[in-house]
């Protein structure tokens, strides 16, 4: 059967070659839209369930009254807080850095596009950290940091104790990659993308560690703002109404979460309603291309089936000859995307755009493909089903 299969692609080589052609240009409009679409919802989905949750998102959280409360101490509601903290640790002191870390919860939330190594582990008993693309620094380098810490009987904080702290360097940040909650701007239509921002400080070095590591390690560290505030559990609504307003009038700026989550649904929904239409009619393009070429080819061949049916070959092994034949043909297309595709790639037009091959992609394009061989399979089955051997025979005599 695989023998003549190839020799039903070699017969039709000119209408194969048009279908793979065209079947690649699906495969890469496919993967160009499916791409879109993740690459607008890529940061919603990390933070989906904490924008499901009760709070507020706000700045100016290290609030501190003058009888030493805290922002916790005057709204009892607030459970924690999700967000990037900062090291208090000099930039400028032993190798230059700017040093942000996340506490357990937070270093889980989301695991940004890595160039090289890995990233940060909750729990974590070895002080390890993720650098910026631009770092000078590799993976598996030693950061050495200088940092002052006052001794408690230092009432005065005028005699500073001077320190060392090693960093080993587990991973690299992708070019450009999103960092979570490391936006500082807060505001009124904000969604799920003002919870990211990338770092362009191209002279100082970004260094993010686990705050649980560094603070076992001797360090401090604060939380960073704005952060995402988080109720506890079980709240009333007035109970929530009136944390909100706490909130708001001691920081001066607190966004319910749930306005955030409506306007990242808002934006998403707006997305996927712009992009989807586009996929489902190249996805009906290509099937109904699919199904008229093969009718037709199948039309033309009734009299190649009529033989192969008297020599004995059975409905199900004609499917056959036509499933191998719409295989390799499927396959060039395959190879033609991809050829295209690193072209773009070495030539640097793909780092201008969102298109990327992952597993997502790699699922859409498989569905494609399947569909492809069903249609091509089948169509030529139904219309030759419908005309005898003797009908088929006398075909183009």
């Amino acid at each position: 059967m695989i023998g003549l299969g190839l020799k039903e692609f070699r017969r039709h080589i000119f209408t194969d070659l048009f279908i793979a052609v065209q079947l690649a240009a699906v495969f890469f409009v496919v993967i160009s839209i499916v791409s879109g679409i993740y690459s607008r919802t890529a940061l919603y989905t990390p933070v989906k369930d904490l924008l499901n949750s009760e709070g507020v998102y706000s700045g100016h959280i290290n609030y501190r009254s003058e009888d030493g409360r805290t922002l916790k101490d005057i709204v009892p509601e607030i459970d924690r807080y999700i967000g990037i903290g900062r090291l208090a640790a000099a930039d400028n002191g032993g190798d230059k850095a700017a040093c942000y870390c996340y506490d357990d919860e937070s270093v889980s939330v989301y695991i940004p596009p890595l160039d090289e190594g890995c990233w940060l582990t909750p729990n974590a008993d070895e002080l390890q950290c993720v650098v910026n693309y631009e770092s000078e620094y590799a993976v598996g380098d030693i950061i050495t940091k200088e940092y002052q810490w006052y001794r408690e009987d230092d009432v005065t904080y005028t005699d500073p104790e001077t320190s060392e702290v090693s960093f080993k360097v587990a991973g690299r940040l992708a070019k450009d990659a999103p960092i979570f909650g490391l936006d500082s701007s807060m505001q009124k239509n904000d969604d799920h993308r003002t919870l990211f921002d990338t770092y362009t400080n191209r002279s100082m070095p970004l260094l993010i560690c686990s705050q649980t590591a560094a603070e076992a390690a001797g360090l401090t560290s604060y939380r960073s703002e704005p952060q995402l505030v988080i109720f506890k559990d079980g709240l009333s609504e007035e109970e929530i109404e009136a944390a909100v307003k706490k909130i708001n009038a001691v920081t001066g700026y607190a966004m319910p979460v749930y306005e955030l989550r409506a306007n990242s649904e808002k934006y998403v929904y707006e997305q996927l309603i712009r992009l989807a239409p586009i996929l489902i009619s190249i996805v009906l393009l290509i099937l109904v291309s699919t199904v008229a070429i093969s009718a037709l080819n199948a039309k033309m061949n009734m009299r190649t089936s009529a033989v192969y049916a008297l020599l004995g070959c059975t409905m199900k092994g004609c499917g056959l000859i036509y499933l191998i034949n719409s295989l390799i043909t499927s396959l060039l297309a395959g190879a033609l995307c991809l050829t295209f595709m690193n072209v773009m790639k070495l030539t640097g037009k793909l780092e201008e755009t969102v298109i990327t091959f992952d597993r997502h992609t790699l699922i859409w394009c498989a569905a494609v493909w399947a569909v492809f061989l069903l249609c091509a399979m089948t169509a030529p089955l139904i219309a030759l089903g419908r005309a005898t051997v003797k009908e088929q025979l006398a075909v183009n005599e």
